[in-house]
């Protein structure tokens, strides 16, 4: 899973890059092997004025589905990162439990059963 990470209006620091890695590949978890690619916007939408402004918005590509967006807006960026991914984890799994597709199905225990065998 490729997670590729911008921001608008702040900057990207290297530990921010990094909580959003981790927080994005923690909630996707193991549903991250039909995960193609996450696009992560972070962005201060009123800038130095303040306020409930700090937006983390999450976009999932999948194979043959369209993507998932997720956004979330708070006062802090840490907590709009942490509820966004948590949100995008809840509504893949959502969305991947209601298709009985067994395509799907299959390529999650194939992905599930070569990672097995590298522990």
């Amino acid at each position: 899973m490729k997670i590729e990470t911008r921001a608008k209006g702040i900057l990207l620091e290297p530990l921010l890059r990094s909580r959003v890695e981790r927080r994005v590949e923690y909630a996707l978890g193991s549903l991250a092997a039909v995960v193609r690619r996450v696009e992560v916007l972070l962005a201060d939408d009123n800038g130095p004025r303040g306020g409930n402004d700090q937006r983390c918005r999450i976009r999932i590509h999948l194979d043959g589905l369209p993507p998932v967006l997720v956004t979330d807006v708070q006062a802090d960026m840490g907590v709009a990162i942490d509820r966004a991914a948590g949100r995008a984890g809840r509504t893949l799994a959502r969305l991947l439990g209601r298709r009985h597709d067994h395509a799907l199905d299959r390529r999650l225990h194939a992905n599930a059963d070569g990672l097995a065998g590298e522990v």
